[in-house]
C-alpha cells in the first residue's frame, strides 16, 4: 500500500510539472495570437480581432493551468516531505499513513498491534483487571469492580 501512495504521490507532481508547462507554452502561444492580431486588426478587423481573442482566450486558461499546477506541486512536494503522514493528529515519524501513535512514547506503531515495539506499553484503550476479570479504561489505576490494582 505504501507503494501505491509513493507513485499516487509521484504522479500528482508529474502532473504538476505537466500543467506548469503546458501553461507556460499556452501562454507564449497568447501572447504571439495577441501581438499578431493587434497588428492585423488595423488591416482585417475579423482576422485580427479572432487572434486577439484566441489569444485572450490562451492567456486566460494558461493562468488556470499556471495556478493549478503551481499549487498541486506545493501539495506534492509537502506530501513528499512529509512521507504521506496525513492521519489527523499524527506528527510524521517514520512516516507512513494510517500509523498509531503510543499514548506512553509517541512511537508510531502499525494498526492492529497490542503493544508497543518502543516501549511495551499497552496499545489498547481498556485494561483488564488481574483479579477479577473486569474491563477498565485505561487511565484507570484501580479496578471499578474490585478496587484491585491494575498494572
Amino acid at each position: 500500500m505504501a507503494n501505491s501512495i509513493e507513485k499516487q504521490k509521484r504522479a500528482l507532481i508529474g502532473l504538476s510539472i505537466g500543467a506548469l508547462i503546458l501553461g507556460v507554452v499556452i501562454i507564449i502561444v497568447g501572447i504571439v495570437l495577441i501581438i499578431s492580431g493587434a497588428g492585423v486588426v488595423m488591416d482585417d478587423h475579423l482576422e485580427g480581432g479572432l487572434k486577439l481573442g484566441f489569444g485572450i482566450f490562451a492567456v486566460i486558461i494558461s493562468l488556470f493551468l499556471l495556478v493549478f499546477g503551481f499549487y498541486s506541486l506545493c501539495i506534492g512536494s509537502a506530501l513528499k516531505a512529509t512521507k504521506g503522514s496525513i492521519k489527523q493528529d499524527n506528527i510524521p515519524m517514520s512516516g507512513t499513513v494510517n500509523m498509531v501513535k503510543c499514548k506512553n512514547c509517541g512511537f508510531e506503531v502499525e494498526p492492529g498491534q497490542a503493544f508497543c515495539p518502543k516501549c511495551g506499553k499497552s496499545l489498547s484503550d481498556k485494561k483488564v483487571c488481574p483479579k477479577c476479570g473486569a474491563t477498565n479504561m485505561s487511565e484507570n489505576d484501580k479496578c471499578s469492580a474490585c478496587g484491585a490494582d491494575l498494572e
